[in-house]
């Protein structure tokens, strides 16, 4: 077992906390029975199905001290893990076992876990609704769809489960309509939502199509259609706490390439961080609760690194692979949604005409649906191609302990790696050290054309 001080405080009322080593001195209820630290994970979300951050700690209960301790609003308290007084990990705690030697799971989150269904409301809050559905929640400039009647007025139907900015247009099988009105109001339970009013129109509400202004910001009032504010108000709506000041670089980049998305969140029973990753998996961005800048733009532009692996910071034992399954030379592009229909916008194809010659044709296809603008999607599938056009190399080091984060840039310094910088894609920190996974395409980039 390694010699580091370990200690996780966790946030009850009043904070506790267990540890190996030196006492935390900022903590007044202490208790040195941590025995064990089987390592937590941060990772960076860039595609669906990464595995969660999350980790656990092992304590001494044998003469059961502490099983009080544990009953007593542990459960989803924030959390804090430190390795020799520097803290490597926050989040909540998920689950608790009892007995002579209880394990305290983490995970991920504040309030919340991310693992938790992101919270929509459903239609039958309200009496007699037509069909028990979700509720939605409208971002940007969006065609939606107004297929439930609300039940508390005369030809109106339900937009969204908030307020609405404005409606452009209506139609009505296919035909535009001008006796309509849009409603921001409150249901009976008090909470806002936003319908649409048909007056005297007579319609059946399949056909009825809707262009909106979605969500305005709670602060500003502005309409949320950039990913940064995206992310936050998502973020508020699941109930989990947020420095938004972390999202400074994505914001830069954002308003400076004029970004802007659009969509609706409407499937109910997907956790929080499934749904963040569809949604900005869907814009061209990876994100991760702990990674540098909470989200980034992916795959990444090209950057100095913060900290460089030299054979003394790291074991001299180093993995690395690539999968020729991984290359793509030529890439459909699927770009915007309508959401009445879940057709795209629009679609382009891109293809990387080196790569192609050196790898054959490898397609796929990209739905890049909450992008608003076709330049736009073009952007991020043409560094897409560029990235995945080449052999993808993920590298595995384990190295010393140190204030390393997902969506850091890396230089390596080894001599059996096939790459000299790339990005951390996933942090495992033990007691003795941090095993890195970091990833970045090899050889020089290749041209990519639109056919």
């Amino acid at each position: 077992m390694s010699d580091a001080d370990v200690a996780l405080i966790i946030e009850t009322d009043p904070p506790v906390a267990f540890f190996r080593g030196a006492r935390p001195a900022d903590v007044d209820i202490t208790h040195r029975r941590l025995v064990g630290y089987s390592g937590t994970r941060d990772v960076l979300r860039y595609e669906t199905g990464a595995p969660n951050a999350s980790g656990s700690v092992t304590l001494d209960n044998g003469d059961g001290g502490i099983s009080s301790v544990l009953g007593d609003g542990a459960l989803f308290a924030p959390a804090t893990l430190r390795r020799n007084g520097i803290g490597i990990w926050s989040g909540i705690v998920s689950r608790l076992s009892a007995g002579p030697a209880p394990a305290i799971g983490l995970e991920a989150g504040g309030g919340l876990s991310y693992t938790d269904d992101f919270p929509l409301r459903l239609s039958d809050v309200w009496d007699a609704p037509d069909a028990v559905v979700p509720i939605p929640h409208v971002y940007g400039r969006v065609t939606i769809g107004a297929t439930v009647a609300y039940p508390y007025g005369a030809n109106q139907y339900v937009l969204a489960d908030h307020a609405l900015l404005g409606i452009d247009w209506v139609t009505v099988d296919g035909l535009e309509v001008g006796e309509y009105r849009l409603v921001n109001t409150t249901d009976p339970t008090g909470h806002a939502v936003a319908l649409l009013d048909l007056g005297s129109t007579v319609t059946q509400a399949p056909g009825v199509r809707v262009r909106v202004r979605g969500k305005g910001d709670p602060d500003t009032g502005a309409l949320i259609d950039q990913p940064d504010r995206l992310f936050v108000d998502l973020h508020r709506v699941a109930g989990l706490t947020l420095d938004d000041t972390r999202l400074d670089d994505l914001r830069v980049y954002t308003r400076t390439a004029g970004l802007t998305v659009a969509g609706v969140v409407d499937q109910a029973g997907v956790s929080i961080q499934s749904t963040l990753d569809a949604i900005f998996g869907a814009c061209g961005i990876a994100w991760g609760p702990a990674a540098e800048g909470l989200a980034m733009v992916w795959p990444p532009l090209s950057g100095t690194p913060v900290a460089n692996l030299t054979p003394r910071m790291m074991s001299p034992d180093l993995s690395a692979q690539a999968d020729r399954r991984d290359i793509v030379t030529r890439l459909v592009v699927d770009w915007g949604r309508d959401w009445t229909t879940g057709e795209p916008m629009g679609s382009f194809t891109l293809v990387a005409p080196d790569a192609v010659e050196r790898f054959g044709d490898r397609t796929t296809t990209t739905r890049l649906s909450w992008v608003t603008s076709e330049a736009q999607a073009q952007a991020i599938a043409e560094r897409a191609l560029a990235y995945w056009s080449r052999a993808v190399w993920t590298v595995q080091v384990e190295a010393k302990p140190g204030n390393y984060a997902p969506g850091q840039r890396i230089g390596i310094y080894h001599p059996h790696s096939p790459i000299v910088e790339g990005v951390v894609v996933d942090v495992f920190r033990t007691e003795s050290g941090d095993t890195l996974t970091i990833q970045a395409p090899g050889g020089e980039a290749v041209s990519v054309e639109r056919v």
